[in-house]
């Protein structure tokens, strides 16, 4: 399944891109939640296409790779995660694409498209997961969009 969420942020392209691969930089505008608890590995920098990371959370370990990367237009993550407890070895298979259009103006149009892979053993799950994945896309996209919309009105 493919969960499509868009937003539309007042600032170039080029910026929001900027933001978006800045890896390490998410915990200055995107604070902690109950599904996400930062990324603490980011193996190389600047990210470019192969860059690796860490992301622990509640509900298991992501490890991330940037698959697609054409400044400043699209960017997409692998994001396998390994379910806890980690000994049993359940893998959900989650792919972020966003993708960056002009819009009006000065606008940009995001559209980030979430594709989860569930494993036989999730798959009761997946009503509930789907809604955590969407709860959670959108309230990084909104702080996406407050974050560099204050830096454009500086």
């Amino acid at each position: 399944m493919t969960i499509h969420l868009t937003i539309n942020i007042a600032a170039p392209r080029q910026k929001i891109f900027g933001v978006l691969t800045d890896l390490a930089a998410y915990s200055t505008w995107l604070p902690q939640s109950s599904a996400f608890k930062g990324t603490t590995s980011v193996f190389e920098t600047p990210v470019r296409l192969g860059t690796t990371y860490l992301e622990p959370g509640p509900a298991g370990l992501r490890k991330g790779e940037v698959v697609e990367f054409d400044e400043p237009s699209k960017v997409t993550f692998h994001q396998p995660m390994t379910m806890k407890p980690y000994f049993l070895g359940v893998v959900l298979d989650v792919r972020v694409e966003m993708v960056l259009k002009e819009g009006e103006g000065e606008e940009t149009v995001l559209d980030r498209y979430i594709t989860l892979g569930y494993p036989a053993v999730l798959r009761p799950f997946k009503v509930v997961v789907d809604g955590e994945f969407r709860r959670e896309s959108w309230r990084t996209m909104e702080l996406l969009k407050a974050h560099v919309e204050s830096l454009e009105s500086k």
